[in-house]
């Protein structure tokens, strides 16, 4: 008979232990959803970056093919013209 108060102790104390842990669990997941959302959009503005760098690369790709085109076409005029360029000539077909 003593034993009844002692367990419904024992009973009232791992279930508030229990509470507690649920509480805290809770708490942490709380705080990992937060850090989730920052995450997240850190990664969607990490993207956003190298979309722009991916159109730069794309764009200063651009650029350097046409200039080796013109520099080709210029190395075949030159090859092909009899006569010496002087630096306006050359300044002349890069532009």
């Amino acid at each position: 008979m003593s034993f009844e108060w002692i367990n419904k102790i024992v009973i009232k104390i791992a279930s508030e232990v229990h509470k507690n842990k649920i509480e805290d669990f809770e708490k942490r997941i709380l705080v990992i959803e937060q850090e989730q959302k920052v995450i997240l959009k850190t990664l969607k503005d990490i993207e956003s970056k190298l979309d722009k760098l991916d159109d730069r690369v794309y764009n200063n790709n651009l650029k350097t093919a046409t200039a080796l085109g013109y520099l080709q076409s210029f190395k075949s005029t030159a090859i092909d013209s009899p006569k010496l360029l002087n630096q306006s000539d050359i300044n002349k077909e890069l532009s």
